[in-house]
C-alpha cells in the first residue's frame, strides 16, 4: 500500500468515527508522494501528521480529532514545523493536544510593574508607588507539548526609581558612581528621578493547567547600559531641571520573575539579586523587588 493511499484512508476514517451521534461530512485530503504518515491515538485524540511531498521534503500536515463527548477537529498546514504569531505570543489551543514539541516564532510580549530597592543608600529610598519598570519582549521562540512550555526571549528593559526627599537627590561621585547629592540650598525640592536601561536574553518555564490557567518561572540575563539621573526643583520663583548621565553601572545582572495567569494575561512578582549600580567603592546595594502585570509575556 503506498504512502497517498494511507493517508486517504486514514484521513476518510477521521470522518466516520464521530458518525456514531450525528451526521458529518468526511474530511478528506489528498497529499502527493507522502514521505511519511503517522497516526496517533491517545487520550480519545487521534492525530495524523504528514511529512513531506513529491515536491517539497519541509510540508508538513496535521489533523486532530476528538472521538469522545464534545469532539472537534483541528487542521493545520505548512510548509515546515514553525508557527508565527504576533499576538503576544498567545499559543494555540492545538498544542495542548499534541503529544511532540511544537515550535512557535512570537514577537511582542509586554510587561509593566511597580520597582522598590530597599538596598539603596540612606536618604535616596525610591517610592514603590511612583517607580515603574517595563519589560518588552522583542522576539520569542517557543516551545510547547502538552502543558509544558519552554520559550527564550530577547527585548529591552527600563526602570525609572523616582525619590522624593527634601534633602538629598540621585548624583554621581568622582567615580561616576551613584551617590547622595544635596539640593541648592534655598531650593523647593519637587523629585529625583534614576533611569536604568538594559537588553536582555530570558529564559522560562511554563506549566498550563485546565481552563489556560498557567504558572511560570522565568530568569533574564541582562546587559546594562550607564544609567541617567533627572531633579526638579523650584529656586528664587524659578523651576529647575538638571541632567546627568553616565552613572556607572554593573555590566552584567540577572532576576528571577514568578507568574501566574490565564491565557496570555498574567500577574508577575520579580526579584532581582545582583547589584546594577556602583558606588567608588562597589558597595552600593541597588536589589529590586517589583510586582506587576504582563501580556504574553
Amino acid at each position: 500500500m503506498n504512502m497517498k493511499l494511507k493517508a486517504f484512508l486514514a484521513l476518510t476514517l477521521m470522518g466516520t468515527l464521530s458518525a456514531t451521534a450525528q451526521v458529518t461530512t468526511d474530511t478528506v485530503t489528498t497529499v502527493e508522494n507522502a514521505r511519511r504518515v503517522v497516526v496517533t491515538e491517545r487520550d480519545s485524540v487521534v492525530n495524523i501528521d504528514i511529512f513531506g511531498n513529491g515536491t517539497d521534503p519541509t510540508f508538513r500536515y496535521s489533523y486532530s480529532k476528538s472521538v469522545g463527548k464534545n469532539s472537534e477537529s483541528v487542521v493545520r498546514q505548512s510548509a515546515d514545523d514553525w508557527d508565527f504569531n504576533i499576538l503576544f505570543g498567545k499559543k494555540k489551543k492545538e498544542q495542548e493536544k499534541s503529544n511532540k514539541w511544537q515550535k512557535e516564532l512570537g514577537i511582542f510580549g509586554l510587561a509593566m510593574g511597580w520597582v522598590a530597592a530597599p538596598g539603596m543608600p540612606d536618604g535616596l529610598k525610591a517610592k514603590m508607588s511612583k517607580s515603574a519598570e517595563f519589560y518588552l519582549d522583542i522576539l520569542n521562540v517557543n516551545f510547547q507539548r502538552r502543558h509544558h512550555a519552554l520559550a527564550i526571549h530577547t527585548g529591552f528593559y527600563t526602570a525609572s526609581l523616582r525619590h522624593e526627599g527634601k534633602q538629598l537627590r540621585y548624583g554621581k561621585n568622582a567615580s561616576h558612581g551613584l551617590a547622595p547629592e544635596a539640593y541648592p540650598v534655598g531650593s523647593d525640592p519637587k523629585f529625583s528621578r534614576l533611569f536604568l536601561t538594559t537588553n536582555y536574553l530570558g529564559f522560562s518555564y511554563r506549566y498550563t493547567f485546565c481552563h489556560d490557567w498557567f504558572v511560570g518561572l522565568r530568569t533574564n540575563l541582562h546587559y546594562a547600559w550607564r544609567a541617567k539621573v533627572r531633579s526638579e526643583y523650584s529656586l528664587n520663583g524659578r523651576d529647575f531641571m538638571e541632567k546627568m548621565k553616565n552613572i556607572r553601572t554593573n555590566r552584567v545582572s540577572a532576576d528571577i520573575i514568578g507568574q501566574v495567569g490565564k491565557d496570555f494575561v498574567s500577574l508577575y512578582v520579580k526579584y532581582n539579586p545582583c547589584r546594577i549600580l556602583q558606588d567608588a567603592t562597589g558597595s552600593d546595594d541597588s536589589r529590586r523587588i517589583a510586582i506587576g502585570l504582563s501580556l504574553g509575556f
